[in-house]
């Protein structure tokens, strides 16, 4: 595929997500607002986009994991979108992180619950859907309530704007490239 020809030929994942899987997915959510056959466009292109993603995983998971980086993904309640999750998992993976993706609509309760089970030192939340108007509030605590336990929170995607964030600040990406700058230091 086209995304593994890249990754061969040196990009690493992030750069994949940035510059061909998110720009092709902001086209083709221009197109679904009323369409069917924009529907229809999005759906197809993100199985065929899962798949193309299988293939770099395999690749991505012959990387050698560093000792100390553990980091569950997820996306919130609500928020139904599957792709950001896995592109944020895989370009953790191959910056030699030990990842746990728990997929999307996941509670916040739930992500601190696997962050302690796991002893995870990284929370990554990828917002893609309109957020709540209390997201905001519960990411803070979440971001409190992790870092007793020594763990950072990230948070990207293309609803972070959106959200009304309290005086616990996470940390926040607005591209694949950038968590891996935002992770670099821990």
């Amino acid at each position: 595929t086209v995304l593994a020809g890249m990754h061969l030929a040196g990009h690493d994942i992030a750069t994949i997500a940035d510059s061909v899987i998110r720009p092709t997915f902001d086209r083709l959510g221009g197109l679904w607002k009323g369409s069917l056959t924009g529907i229809f466009l999005e759906h197809r292109a993100t199985q065929l986009c899962l798949t193309a993603l299988d293939e770099l995983r395999a690749m991505a998971t012959q990387r050698p994991l560093h000792p100390g980086r553990s980091a569950v993904i997820a996306g919130p309640p609500g928020d139904p979108y599957l792709l950001p999750s896995i592109l944020t998992t895989l370009t953790l993976r191959e910056a030699g992180w030990q990842v746990t993706c728990l997929g999307p609509d996941t509670p916040l309760d739930v992500l601190e619950h696997a962050a302690r089970d796991l002893s995870a030192n990284l929370v990554c939340l990828s917002i893609t859907a309109a957020p709540t108007p209390t997201l905001g509030v519960e990411i803070g605590a979440l971001v409190e309530r992790c870092a007793a336990q020594r763990c950072h929170v990230a948070i990207g995607g293309q609803s972070v704007c959106a959200l009304e964030l309290g005086e616990h600040l996470p940390m926040i990406g607005h591209s694949m490239t950038e968590l891996l700058e935002l992770t670099r230091g821990l």
